[in-house]
Formats: structure tokens, C-alpha cells, sequence
């Protein structure tokens, strides 16, 4: 196996944040909520780059997208975290968990060696429950633990989060199908920096 240039590939990772961290729904901070036009396009942009590194990319229901490098047997490791942000977020929080495992995934695959087990990048839709009260849905659906009653909650503007999955072009009767069976899932690992604002007493701003 090829040795890793370790400096390129840091290069690599802070341009694939930097990118996916200008797409938001405001100008001027970043700001990407669940279902919406942002989480869309920053969804298609992880399937590319999941894509490009020699992945099998899916979707599923709760707007999970999966990038599947194909393994001996049917165990999977698991990696992977949000692209969903907080108001006014930190472009690493969530991302560079997403990004990590795109680039030690697309290593092997570019390597051509099948590992013992597969591995699934799983980039979450929602974990920050920032336009609906609840979180961790898209997780909680891959875990097979989703609270199926989630889906009648309202967003500020009273849509329901059976609706807003609809208008993404997601069937709620899928939902149940999402989950790894229990032979399936070996392990999960979520690379995180963890970016909350917060609140500057000298100043009397919040800060990030």
C-alpha cells in the first residue's frame, strides 16, 4: 500500500471543509439546518466526494448519506457524523468527522485492498435539533431506534417533519428499513471537534 503524504492529505481535508463550510443559508455565518436548500446542496456535495473516493453512495430516508467501501463479510465499520449545523456554527463541528472518513475510506479503496469487514461513511442529516425539537433523528433511524411520533413535530414555521422529509423527496415508510441489523454494525467511530458558541462577559457577545 502507498505511504500517505500526510501534508497533502491535511491540505486535502482543509479545503473540503472550507468548501462544504461556505455553503449556508445565510451570507454571512453559517448556517445549515435540517431538510433545507443548504443541508440539499451540502448533502450532494458529501455524495460527490464520497463518489470520487471510489464509494458506493446511497441515501436513506431520514437523509443519511452512506458511502460503502465493500469489505469481506458482512460486518461494517461505521464512520462518520453531521452536516447539520447550530445558528452561527463552526465549519469543523460535525464535517471533519464526515470528511475523516471519506479520506481513510477512499485510501483503501484507492489501494484496492478489501479489508475483513466493510466500511459505511455516514454523513447524519440531524444531530444539532435546531429546527426541530429533537435530535439525532438520522441517527437514531440507522440505529433502528427512531421515535416514529418525531415525525409530527413543527419547525418554527409549522411544518412537520413528515412534511419537510416529503418535500426533501424522502418516503417515511422507509424509515424502519434504515436501521443495520444487529450482524451488520462491528463498531462506530465519529472524528469530532466539538464547536459551541458561547457567551463573552467582557464583551457581552456570544462568541463561537
Amino acid at each position: 500500500m502507498a505511504e500517505l503524504d500526510i501534508q497533502s492529505l491535511g491540505a486535502r481535508a482543509e479545503l473540503m471543509i472550507n468548501t462544504l463550510g461556505s455553503i449556508s443559508a445565510e451570507p454571512n455565518r453559517l448556517v445549515r439546518l435540517f431538510l433545507t436548500p443548504a443541508h440539499r446542496e451540502a448533502a450532494n456535495l458529501v455524495a460527490r466526494w464520497m463518489e470520487d473516493a471510489g464509494l458506493k453512495v446511497s441515501e436513506d430516508a431520514l437523509g443519511t448519506v452512506r458511502g460503502h467501501l465493500a469489505g469481506v463479510g458482512k460486518k461494517r465499520l461505521l464512520i462518520g457524523s453531521h452536516i447539520d449545523t447550530v445558528i452561527e456554527a463552526g465549519m469543523f463541528d460535525g464535517p471533519f468527522g464526515v470528511i475523516a472518513g471519506i479520506l481513510a475510506a477512499g485510501h483503501f479503496a484507492k489501494a484496492g485492498r478489501k479489508l475483513p469487514f466493510g466500511i459505511d461513511v455516514l454523513a447524519f442529516g440531524d444531530e444539532e435539533g435546531i429546527r426541530f425539537d429533537a435530535t439525532l433523528a438520522s441517527s437514531t433511524a440507522c440505529a433502528g431506534t427512531f421515535n416514529m411520533a418525531t415525525l409530527q413535530l413543527t419547525d418554527s414555521e409549522g411544518v412537520t417533519l413528515a412534511e419537510a422529509l416529503a418535500r426533501y423527496g424522502k418516503n417515511t415508510d422507509d424509515i424502519p428499513a434504515d436501521a443495520y441489523a444487529r450482524d451488520e454494525a462491528a463498531a462506530y467511530v465519529e472524528v469530532h471537534i466539538e464547536q459551541a458558541r458561547c457567551w463573552n462577559i467582557a464583551t457581552s457577545r456570544w462568541a463561537s
